[in-house]
Parts: structure tokens; C-alpha cells; sequence
């Protein structure tokens, strides 16, 4: 699949701007949140990875998990807040 690397990009990566290993750490919390959220098919894993860098998640995930969904929701805050987007 060629949308696989893309899919784990930070912003920063996508946007082709200046980056550090903060992007690999990036990358591994969509791994972790794979880990917690099962794929029926790579389209459904297609589209809930691409919604959370938009900050939309599944609808039962923030009540099943939500110790991880702070940590989601804050980590994609800094993110926009570092790229200068609007949060």
C-alpha cells in the first residue's frame, strides 16, 4: 500500500516543514492507538487514522478508553499549537 508511510506522517512531515524525532514519537501514539482500536478493513483503518489528526475519534473511544483519549486530545493540541494552527 502506498498510503501506509503517509498515513503515520506527523503534520510537520505532511506539510513538507522543518521537523525533529519528536515526528517519531508522533507516529508511534497512531501505532499505540492501533493497538487499542480494532480494524475491521484497511479502509476503516484509512479513514479513523486520517479523522484523528483532525482530532475526530470513534464514537465509543473516548469512553472506553479515557485516560488515552486526554492524552490524544492533548498531544494533538500542542501539535496545532507548535504549528501555529488554529487548535
Amino acid at each position: 500500500m502506498t498510503y501506509s508511510t503517509q498515513l503515520y506522517m506527523s503534520p510537520e512531515q505532511f506539510k513538507s516543514r522543518i521537523y525533529d524525532y519528536k515526528v517519531d514519537i508522533y507516529s508511534l501514539g497512531l501505532i499505540f492507538f492501533e493497538l487499542l482500536v480494532p480494524f475491521t478493513t484497511d479502509m476503516e483503518r484509512f479513514k479513523i487514522l486520517t479523522d484523528i489528526k483532525e482530532n475526530k475519534y470513534p464514537k465509543n473511544f473516548p469512553h472506553k478508553f479515557p485516560d488515552e483519549f486526554k492524552n490524544f486530545e492533548m498531544a494533538n493540541g500542542q501539535i496545532a499549537w507548535l504549528s501555529g494552527e488554529p487548535v
